[in-house]
C-alpha cells in the first residue's frame, strides 16, 4: 500500500510530544496568519521565493507540501510562524514541530537542487510588534535525509498499525 501526505500532516503525526493543540492564546484568525506572512515575505530580497512546492517520496510513502520561503543567495530555507504576544508562551512541543516542518522541507529541496547543505531557519511574527524572531541553523544533506528517513518511517509503522484492525 502507498500513502500520501502532506509534510505538515508528517510531521503533526510523528511529533506528537504532549499536547499539540496548535492554537496559541490568543489564537490569531487565518486573515491574521496570512497577513503576517506576506510582510515577512515582502521584507525579503527580489530573488526570495515564498511558496515553494516541494515534494518527494519514501517506499510507500509520497510527501509533499509548500515551504514557507526559500533564498536561494543565502541558501536559506523559512518555516514562518505567526503569533501574537511573548515568543516564549509558544511551547516546546510546537517549536520541535516547526522545527520537524523545516527540516522535512530541507531534505526535499536539498534532493531537488542537489545540494549538499543548507541553512534553515524558523522565523516567529509577532503580527502587534511586527518583529520577526528568527531561528537558524546548518544542516548537510545527510543529515536531512535521515530525519525525513526517521519520519517517514514512523509515519508508516503508525499508519500500518492503524489499518490492521480493518484488515482483521
Amino acid at each position: 500500500m502507498s500513502y500520501r501526505v502532506a509534510v505538515r500532516a508528517l510531521c503533526e503525526f510523528t511529533a506528537k510530544e504532549g499536547d499539540l493543540d496548535l492554537r496559541f492564546t490568543p489564537s490569531l484568525t487565518a486573515q491574521e496568519g496570512m497577513a503576517g506572512h506576506q510582510t515577512v515575505v515582502d521584507r525579503r530580497g527580489d530573488g526570495y521565493i515564498a511558496e515553494l512546492p516541494l515534494s518527494g517520496s519514501y517506499p510507500g510513502l509520497l510527501v509533499g507540501g509548500r515551504a514557507d520561503g526559500y533564498d536561494p543567495q543565502e541558501r536559506r530555507l523559512e518555516e514562518i510562524k505567526t503569533h501574537r504576544g511573548d515568543i516564549s508562551r509558544i511551547p516546546a512541543n510546537h517549536r520541535l514541530l516547526h522545527w520537524a516542518q523545516v527540516k522535512v522541507y530541507g531534505w526535499l529541496l536539498c534532493q531537488q537542487l542537489e545540494l549538499e547543505e543548507l541553512e534553515l531557519a524558523v522565523v516567529y511574527f509577532d503580527v502587534m510588534s511586527h518583529a520577526e524572531h528568527a531561528f537558524s541553523d546548518h544542516f548537510t544533506a545527510a543529515e536531512l535525509e535521515d530525519f525525513f528517513n526517521q519520519q517517514c518511517q514512523l509515519f508508516l509503522s503508525g499508519a500500518e498499525q492503524e489499518e490492521a484492525p480493518h484488515q482483521a
